[in-house]
């Protein structure tokens, strides 16, 4: 009497992963950038719209891959609050790994902003000041 392996849960693909932290950085690059040159702003509102609704596509196609999907009626709210539900989903789907992810992706985060905001300084540009 063998006994028999349980099924292993399927594990979703990393190249769309990859995609959204990209997408991800993308929108830091855009945001700070923005803060220092003025013009650059509408771009960086308009390219962050989709860059979001990027990540979020890929929270829902994540949760399907791990055989957990997001309720339908979540989604919305997905949609709308994609800064809370997006470190929520994390949590939920991958536990301390997740807690990891996001704690790593803070430091890379702040390291980012840090560097693009010297760049900045250094050539000159300054946040303008408010009116």
């Amino acid at each position: 009497m063998g006994t028999t392996k349980p099924a292993t849960q399927q594990r979703a693909p990393n190249g769309p992963m990859w995609r959204a932290v990209f997408a991800f950085y993308l929108i830091v690059l855009s945001s700070t950038a923005a803060g220092f040159v003025p013009r650059w702003a509408p771009v960086a509102s308009l390219l962050s719209l989709p860059l979001t609704g990027f990540i979020v596509h890929w929270m829902m196609i994540d949760s399907r891959h791990r055989r957990h999907p997001i309720p339908f009626l979540s989604q919305d709210w997905c949609q709308l609050f994609p800064y809370l539900s997006l470190p929520a989903y994390l949590i939920w789907s991958r536990g301390w790994r997740g807690v990891g992810w996001l704690l790593l992706h803070l430091v890379v985060f702040v390291g980012f902003c840090t560097a693009i905001s010297a760049i900045c300084m250094l050539r000159g540009w300054s946040i303008p000041a408010a009116q």
